[in-house]
């Protein structure tokens, strides 16, 4: 009787960890793939820019900040606006508050 439960805990033990082992792969699937695609060999989307809500910090680098409005067709900002390019994308902020003004998104 003992050797029957010792086997049926074992048996438990097995198909526990073996579903583990399933669900974590499919956790790794959906992080990776995305309708076929591998997402580590792609660009990954960033969250959309918002007019009225902040513009992040890491984009606020003078590396970021567009000098050359004509070239890429933007109209020259007021005095206490910037514009930024980030990901491919220009957003006009005020300097003051870091919110975003204007959002112009790359043609993809």
């Amino acid at each position: 009787m003992r050797k029957y439960q010792i086997l049926t805990a074992a048996a438990l033990l097995s198909l526990l960890g073996s579903t583990a082992a399933f669900a974590n792969h499919d956790h790794w699937r959906r992080d990776h793939w995305n309708n076929g695609r591998h997402l580590g060999w792609e660009k990954k989307a960033h969250a959309r820019w918002v007019r009225g809500h902040e513009f992040p910090a890491q984009y606020r680098a003078p590396r970021y900040v567009v000098y050359d409005y004509d070239r890429y067709q933007l109209r020259r900002p007021a005095p206490g606006y910037v514009w930024y390019r980030a990901d491919n994308d220009y957003v006009l902020v005020r300097k003051k508050t870091n919110l975003i003004e204007e959002i112009i998104e790359a043609l993809d």
